[in-house]
């Protein structure tokens, strides 16, 4: 769909979903392979129903899966997860890479190291 072709599916899995979100392809049913040889037949004796999906197909996932909406998603869904776990559990201590007299740390020392 992203190349503008319009695709033919089978109802199975997330496709449904994709297909259904973007609007560029035809569902079949997953095991009818019949069903699979009348829908691409069908397309290809039609180009403007081929053109019209392939259109609205690669608009549509342009919109919905480019890449920089997928990140903005994933960077929301870190950032929420981040801001309950400090809800849960408090800020975390100051973090240092050498601990030094006075400084706080986030890992207490072991037993050991006092020695």
């Amino acid at each position: 769909m992203a190349c503008g072709t319009p695709v033919v599916a089978c109802a199975a899995g997330a496709l449904p979903e994709v297909v259904r979100a973007a609007g560029g392809g035809v569902l079949v049913a997953r095991d009818d392979p019949g069903a699979r040889a009348a829908a691409i037949a069908d397309l290809a004796a039609r180009p403007e129903a081929r053109a019209v999906l392939g259109k609205r197909g690669c608009a549509r996932v342009a919109e919905v899966y480019a890449w920089p909406r997928i990140a903005r998603a994933t960077a929301a869904a870190y950032a929420e997860f981040i801001e309950d776990y400090r809800a849960r559990r408090g800020r975390p201590a100051r973090i240092t890479t050498s601990a030094s007299a006075g400084r706080r740390c986030a890992i207490p020392p072991s037993p050991r190291s006092a020695d």
